[in-house]
Formats: structure tokens, sequence, C-alpha cells
């Protein structure tokens, strides 16, 4: 919403005494060309002004003041030169009952001194008194109608010259929208707004607008107009002082003695009000909780209020918040801004102990990997109450064993792991206990991809003939005697 919208209105009224007839030497001076003299009279026929012309094209409004209803012949004449070699430039007249003249006069001389002679006589003319009248001095043509949000934008008088300031800057909050237009055709709008012909041949228009915080995208580029009415639609995302700035080409205007020839740059500045907000959050402490909270820090005008979708708070720190999408409303004392924080669970407390399977009576160490949480964390292994994050065990039989962990904010996790234990194996000797012969074969029923290692008596010659057998070839001193053969049976980790 726009909070101030201002526009200057340079429509000045003058009222000119005039008790006695002038004359070209004693002139009144006009100082401001785009303004309105109201009630200009004389005992005389004629009324002279002087004028310095600020713009090559002017409009000349000649019209009654009041109810004159007098039959006259009443006539405007523009020249140029000295009270002592005046030359006519244009003139215009009217008969009774018309009340209005509009001399237009494009070939004026920038800076120049130009004199402006009204005169009229009455029918009958017993007195030969010229009436009151009005005249208005409009510059014309070559500066287009701006208007900011539909309002006129006032020009300075100045007709040539590298920048100036308008204005008509405008006052609105950060999101709203400002139209600026540039109307260039006939408009039905009073002087000095009134544009009453359109732009000369090779007259163009150029908008230029700053590209920091600008919503609206508009191509800087493409801003150029030539003889058409135009508006553009921009909106500013942060406040600050932004200038906007029309530039414009004619070349029917003599402003040769300036650097920047006929170009003429407007500056319109666009003041944009508003709160900038940041925000910060704290996370729920576990995973899934819901005392996390939400802060809006403000930079505006206090004082500040708040309002919090969806948890309904009006305080600066929302408080009792679950992860997820929370939008705070803030408005200072004159505008509104909106900011949204997005609260983020802390990652969850997980814990993870690898299942083994071991032989009997073997040993094994259980390690934990825990992630998540708050750092640091407390251990408790059930069975065995032990307060670590690795334990060394060696259970008989299989046996589960689950891992609890609390971290610092008192969130906690656990897991089960499974150590299997595997039974010693028993395997069998197959081959002759009692032999005649010098040689005897023996194997052992091992299974598959087992190692078997073979123990022997010195002086016993064997050789190994497979995986799983030896071939006994000399016995040696235990012949009559006996001797005892083993064979021991690696299966794995496992076995």
């Amino acid at each position: 919403m726009i909070k101030n919208l201002t526009a200057l209105l340079i429509v000045t009224l003058f009222a000119i005494n005039a008790n006695a007839q002038n004359t070209c030497a004693s002139a009144e001076n006009l100082t401001n060309t785009d303004s309105c003299y109201n009630n200009l009279s004389t005992f005389g026929t004629e009324y002279w002004t002087s004028f310095t012309a600020t713009t090559s094209a002017m409009l000349f409004t000649f019209s009654n003041h009041g109810t004159d209803t007098t039959e006259y012949f009443r006539k405007i004449i523009v020249c140029s030169g000295t009270c002592s070699s005046l030359a006519p430039v244009d003139s215009a007249s009217i008969n009774f009952p018309d009340s209005v003249i509009n001399l237009s006069i494009t070939n004026l001389k920038i800076g120049n001194t130009y004199y402006y002679k009204a005169y009229g006589i009455a029918n009958p003319s017993p007195s030969s008194v010229l009436k009151p009248f009005d005249l208005c001095l409009n510059s014309l043509g070559f500066r287009p109608l701006l208007t900011i949000n539909g309002n006129p934008c006032a020009y300075p008088n100045q007709a040539c010259g590298p920048q100036y300031l308008l204005g008509c800057g405008v006052t609105v909050c950060t999101g709203d929208s400002v139209q600026f237009c540039t109307f260039t055709s006939t408009q039905n709008q009073p002087p000095p707004w009134g544009i009453h012909n359109t732009l000369c041949s090779g007259a163009y228009i150029s908008w230029t607008f700053p590209s920091s915080n600008l919503s609206t995208q508009i191509n800087n580029a493409n801003n150029t107009q030539s003889g058409q009415d135009i508006c553009y639609t921009a909106t500013w995302s942060s406040p600050g002082l932004y200038v906007v700035s029309v530039f414009f080409e004619s070349p029917c205007n003599d402003c040769a003695s300036y650097p920047d020839g006929n170009i003429y740059e407007w500056q319109i500045p666009v003041t944009v009000n508003g709160p900038t907000v940041s925000t910060s959050f704290l996370s729920p402490s576990c995973f899934g909780g819901n005392n996390g909270s939400a802060t809006a820090f403000v930079n505006g005008q206090p004082p500040y209020s708040y309002s919090w979708v969806p948890s309904n708070q009006t305080t600066q720190t929302a408080t009792g918040l679950s992860s997820g999408s929370y939008t705070v409303y803030v408005n200072d004392a004159t505008c509104s801004n909106i900011a949204i924080v997005n609260v983020i669970d802390i990652p969850k407390l997980t814990v993870h102990v690898p299942s083994v399977t071991i032989c009997n009576s073997a040993t094994v160490i259980l390690n934990s990997t825990t992630v998540g949480g708050t750092f640091p964390y407390f251990y408790s292994w059930v069975p065995g109450n032990f307060t670590t994050n690795s334990i060394s065990v060696s259970p008989t039989t299989t046996t589960t064993y689950t891992l609890y962990v609390a971290d610092a904010n008192g969130c906690t996790g656990s897991t089960t792991t499974t150590v299997t234990v595997t039974p010693v194996p028993t395997y069998t000797i197959t081959g002759s206990i009692t032999t005649c012969q010098q040689t005897a074969q023996y194997c052992v029923n091992a299974p598959l991809n087992s190692t078997v290692t073979w123990t022997v008596p010195v002086g016993i010659t064997y050789t190994v003939i497979s995986a799983n057998c030896i071939n006994v070839t000399n016995w040696g001193t235990y012949i009559n005697t006996g001797a005892t053969i083993s064979a021991f049976v690696n299966t794995g980790p496992n076995g």
C-alpha cells in the first residue's frame, strides 16, 4: 500500500494591476513560463508583457476574465527583437462571441526575450478599452507529460541542462507497485500539463530504472519510445532511496550550448520505506521434539509488532516450535514486511553395532557407531553394565546384547546385536589301527575348504596325498609298539 505520494504542481496564478496603458518599454516581465496570469487589464487598448523563452515551442492561451459580454475584436501578437525594432513572430485573433485564443509558436529561440502584445476594440467603441483577460503560457511539445501513479509531474523552469531533480517523488512501502507513465499524445490536461501536439520527428524518450532491489525486472535497454504513450510498473524489495531517470532527446530544441546538446534528463526520486527482517532459529533439543524457537530481527521505524504463523504468537521470539516452516509478519511505524524461517530438526540419534559369530570360548570386541544428536554420548550395555562405546566379550552360548545411548540433551537411542557362538565340531580319522603292512593311509572327515594339520610322532615317515589324507610309508621304531596320529581341522574364523 502506498503510504505517501507527493506531486508538486507548479501552476502559479498571478494578478497584475495595470491601471494605466503600458508600452513595449514598460512591458510586464513574466518570469514563470509554465504559469497562468489572471485578471490582466488596462484602461487603454493595449497590454504588453515580456518573457524569456525556456523552450522553442510554447502555447499562449488568451481568454476572458469574468462575465464580459461586450462585443469586441481582440488580437494577440508575439514579437522578437527590441522595442525599437520589433519583428512579429506570430499572431492570432478572435471575434465576439468567441472567448479564447490559442496561439502555438514552435520557432522560439531559447534564452531570447520576446514581447507579447494583447489589444482589443469594443463594438461599438465608445472608449476602446481592453477588457480584463487571463493569460497562460505553456511549454509546448518538447516535454512529455510525466505521471507517477496517475499524478502529473512538474518540470523545472529551466529548459536545457544535464540533470533536473523533479519534485514529484513518491514514497512507498517495500512490495508496493509504482506506475511511471510518459504521455506524448494529446492529453486533456490543463496548462502546464497539457500536451497539445505530438513530439517532433526524431524525438524519443527512454527510461532507466535502478537495478538494485528491483523486484519487477525491467529491461532498461528496451525502454525507448518515440511518439507513443507508455507506462512501466516497478516494485522494490528493500528500503532505500532510488532514482528513476527519464531521458528525452528532441532535435526540435536549441540546447546546443549545453554539454548534453538536446538531451534532457529528469530524475524522479523514489523513497521506499519498510522494515527489513532477518531471522534465526534454534532446533528442538531432540529429533522430533517441540521445544525449538525462531526470532525476528527488525531494522525499521519503531514500534514493531509481530505475528507468527502457524504458531499464532505475537512476540519477537516464537517458542515451543517443532521443525517446519514459519512466517512472521512485521509492522513498523510506516510499513510492513514478512520473513520466512525454516526450523530444522537436529539429526536423529542412531546407534549401530554389527552382529558377529564366534567359536566357543573365543573372545570378540563389539564396536558401536553413534551419529546424530548432540555430543558427548553416554553408553550403557546390557548384559554387562559396560559404559564404553566398545566392549570385549567371550560368551559360551549365543547371546544378545543391547546398547543404550544418551546424548548431551538427554535424547536417547538404542540397538541390539547378537553374538552367535558356534560349538567345537568333532571329526573322525579313518584308517587301520592295526596293520602288518609297512605302509598305511589315514583320512579325516573335514569339511570342504578346511585346513587340516597332521601331528605325527618323530621317526614316522609320511606324505600328504590330499587335503584330508596322509600316507605312512615307514613306521620306524614304532613297529610293534604303536603310535598316536592326530589331525587338527580349522574350518575358518567361525569354526
